[in-house]
């Protein structure tokens, strides 16, 4: 009888092992954690909705990408 039998019949013994402990931060840790993420969303949300900074941003972009376009143009 080999050992993946006893295992399928429900024969297998085993020992529980102790598991460590991860280290996790501690309760001040992860409230500046979640207040940092939340103010990441909120500078997102204001600049987004900012008419004048999105108008800058696609600015940007739309050079940046021509640049790349006539860079790549060139080749």
């Amino acid at each position: 009888m080999s050992a993946g039998q006893n295992v399928r019949r429900g024969y297998a013994w085993t020992v529980s092992t102790p598991k460590r402990q991860a280290h996790s931060p501690s309760a001040g840790a992860e409230v500046m954690a979640v207040m940092a993420v939340a103010a990441v969303i909120f500078a997102a949300f204001a600049a987004f909705t900012d008419p004048v900074l999105v108008a800058a941003v696609q600015h940007a972009v739309g050079t940046a990408w021509t640049s790349a376009a006539s860079l790549l143009g060139h080749r």
